[in-house]
């Protein structure tokens, strides 16, 4: 749905122009939505950060549980560096089971609303992968947009002209 909205966007921005006030109110939210802000991104890492929720929100919102995996646990045999196990999470989605990387940082006692999942695009373009991770300096999760209505609005604004 992200990359439907962009589409949408840069047509609209094509139409109207890239100073065209509508334009910009609607890739200012879309912006917020999707944490496309340099403001809203993490500066030490190489990565664009597309969706970011807290696990508590992202558990509700896809109707999933995140479960974590060690290699204690008999998945692998990898281990870090530093001698303990790797880590990892999973998740079902339409009856898929789908893998995210956690980061070392990560304190997995902590309750679910104070660590975050993010869909993440690697800056050279590799495949997109879930991450769970501490909440950086700038996440913000109030003013949330819903994706949906925008797409909606969009839709509207386009078919009328």
């Amino acid at each position: 749905m992200t990359y439907v909205v962009a589409g949408k966007l840069a047509f609209l921005k094509m139409v109207k122009g890239g100073e065209d006030s509508t334009y910009l109110s609607l890739l200012k939210r879309f912006e917020k939505l999707t944490n496309r802000t340099k403001k809203n991104q993490p500066q030490h890492t190489k990565l664009k950060y597309l969706e970011t929720y807290t696990l508590a929100e992202f558990e509700k919102k896809m109707g999933t549980e995140v479960i974590f995996k060690s290699a204690y646990e008999g998945y692998v045999t990898r281990y870090r560096e530093d001698g303990r196990p790797w880590i990892w999470a999973e998740f079902t989605i339409d009856d898929k089971i789908i893998m995210a990387t956690v980061k070392v940082k990560v304190d997995l006692s902590s309750p679910k609303d104070k660590i975050c999942i993010s869909y993440c695009e690697p800056e050279d373009g590799s495949e997109l992968f879930w991450l769970i991770h501490e909440p950086y300096v700038s996440q913000k999760f109030k003013d949330k947009v819903n994706i949906d209505q925008l797409n909606d609005e969009l839709d509207a604004l386009l078919s009328h002209g």
